[in-house]
This record gives structure tokens, C-alpha cells and sequence, in this order.
């Protein structure tokens, strides 16, 4: 999910062409590994090398809020795509971006 974060961040920012479509299809992805991810922590197995925190299963109840968040700001963001105002796009991803460390702040470990 990072890598197209990065990839969509980087088309707002300017760093790639700003490419609608590639948008759209970066978004589609990470809606797609939103509800895969979620799959991921179900009945306390984590994957080797995942950083979750024992939080993720402490507060069961506070990451599955999180986890509505993110679905929320995933389809917020392809709602706004279908708009195409490259303003407001940038305000959905900054606030998708906001979702993802306010998740992450909880219920991930930092990298090593």
C-alpha cells in the first residue's frame, strides 16, 4: 500500500506526471489491500515480519475503527478522482495519507 501512496503522492507533488488514470488505478489497488490487509490480522496469526502491535488484538474494537476509517478514505478518494479536480484529489490524499499514519502511530511498530 505504501509504494502506491508514494506513486500517487508523487503525482500531486510533481516528482511523475500527473496521470489521471494511473490514479484511478493506483486507487483501485489500494482499495483492494485495504480489504485484503484487514484479512491479515484475523485470529491473532501475524506474518513473519509484520510489524503489528500486540495493540492490533489488545483493542480489537479501536482497529477495526481504524480499519472503517481507511475504507472510508480509500472510497473518498476515488469519489474525488471521479471528479478529477486536481485540488480537492490532493486534499483526499493528504487526508487517506492522514488515516494511514494515524493507524499506523497505534497499531504499528516502527521500522527497525
Amino acid at each position: 500500500m505504501e509504494t502506491k501512496m508514494r506513486a500517487i503522492q508523487g503525482m500531486l507533488s510533481g516528482w511523475a506526471p500527473f496521470d489521471l488514470a494511473a490514479l484511478r488505478q493506483n486507487a483501485v489497488i489500494l482499495r483492494e489491500a485495504c480489504h485484503h490487509s484487514e484479512s491479515l490480522f484475523e485470529g491473532g496469526h501475524v506474518e513473519r515480519g509484520s510489524r503489528a502491535q500486540a495493540t492490533v488484538w489488545e483493542k480489537p474494537e479501536a482497529f477495526d475503527r481504524e480499519f472503517q476509517k481507511l475504507h472510508e478514505a480509500v472510497e473518498t478518494f476515488i469519489e474525488t478522482l471521479d471528479a478529477g479536480d486536481r485540488t480537492d484529489i490532493a486534499i483526499a490524499t493528504h487526508d487517506l495519507r492522514q488515516t494511514c499514519d494515524s493507524c499506523h502511530a497505534t497499531f504499528r511498530k516502527p521500522e527497525p
